[in-house]
């Protein structure tokens, strides 16, 4: 993805909860370090006090923590552009005891850091909008979650993953997606292959 490209769907990730013109969206860009990194690396380990605040732009990554038996427990994967960070943590720059950040892909990413933050905040007061809206569509699509995990049988909560990312089956692996859904990769495998079979 050019700049130019990613400019133009920054602007546009930033319509769907504020306004701003073209010259605006185009400085709030240049606040981001652009990276790309590959499959498989770390960006923010538990333990430690996250550094950066990620907007991804493209490619997958997932959030996940590892319980007692030292099984990873996905609990956030992306879906398109969106932010991903132990947000929390980072704003208040204390440790996140239990949290990783992962690509899945290739990704390209936008970084910012806790300074170049505080001022973009400061210089831009739209952006405290943007997060305050944001954070509402998190806790609301969080809890919609929490909901599915305690109510829905797995293939229910398996349909409602297909619907809610509807791109990402041919990109992320299995074993991923049944731990965020919450049941064993024998257990997907199993969905899969009734629905196959039902068609």
């Amino acid at each position: 993805m050019s700049l130019s490209i990613a400019q133009e769907k920054f602007h546009n990730f930033l319509q769907d909860y504020i306004t701003t013109t073209k010259e605006e969206s185009h400085n709030l860009f240049n606040c981001f370090d652009y990276k790309v990194f590959g499959k498989g690396i770390i960006l923010e380990k538990a333990n430690s006090v996250p550094k950066n605040h990620f907007l991804f732009m493209s490619g997958f990554v997932r959030r996940y923590f590892i319980n007692e038996n030292g099984d990873q427990v996905i609990t956030d994967i992306n879906n398109g552009i969106e932010f991903l960070s132990t947000y929390v943590h980072f704003l208040n720059k204390t440790v996140s005891p239990i949290n990783y950040i992962e690509t899945i892909t290739e990704v390209e990413v936008l970084c910012i850091n806790y300074k170049n933050f505080s001022k973009m905040l400061i210089n831009y007061p739209v952006m405290k909008e943007l997060e305050t809206r944001y954070l509402l569509m998190l806790s609301n699509r969080h809890r919609q979650r929490s909901v599915a995990l305690a109510t829905q049988n797995p293939q229910k909560r398996y349909h409602l993953f297909l619907e809610n990312f509807p791109n990402i089956i041919k990109e992320v692996p299995l074993t991923y997606i049944a731990s965020y859904i919450g049941v064993t990769p024998q257990s997907l495998s199993r969905i899969r292959a009734r629905l196959s079979n039902s068609k």
